[in-house]
């Protein structure tokens, strides 16, 4: 969606350390050369504007890159400094009006409220109080029975 405009054409996808974005079908794919992280491990889409999307990358860094495919594009690294490490996987969630954006790693789950805002080191938190000390493999959340899925390695899969 952009503008309350849904396309289902936009494609936004890695190969080796670049992004490329189509937004038509049938259209090209172009380069996106504002970003500067790693090869792309999992991309996702703000489900309200396709112009907004995060980026996880094959180091552990979350790239936010907004005005994709509109002008003045900007990629961020929303992990700078914050000391997360072994992130593999990305949930955006919009709870009551304010955006989350959930990061799975080696043995936590992170959390960073509104994530278009606020320092890159402090906006970040831990998340998921008594789940086990497993690599978070996937992060899923099912909006319509407001669920959070986090997958483990080896642990099953928890609920919250």
């Amino acid at each position: 969606r952009s503008g309350g405009t849904a396309n289902a054409d936009v494609i936004l996808a890695g190969a080796r350390d670049e992004l490329w974005l189509r937004t038509t079908s049938g259209g090209q794919f172009t380069q996106r050369t504002a970003y500067s992280g790693g090869r792309p491990y999992q991309i996702i889409f703000d489900p309200d504007d396709w112009h907004t999307a995060y980026v996880l990358d094959s180091s552990g860094r979350v790239w936010r890159g907004t005005q994709i495919g509109a002008g003045a594009e900007a990629w961020v690294n929303l992990t700078q400094g914050a000391g997360l490490s072994g992130l593999r996987s990305l949930e955006y969630v919009e709870i009551g009006g304010t955006e989350v954006l959930l990061a799975g790693g080696y043995d936590r789950l992170y959390r960073r409220l509104d994530p278009a805002t606020g320092s890159h080191a402090d906006s970040w938190s831990k998340f998921g109080r008594g789940l086990p000390g497993a690599a978070r493999r996937s992060v899923l959340y099912d909006a319509h029975d407001d669920l959070l899925l986090a997958g483990t390695l080896g642990r099953r899969v928890w609920a919250i």
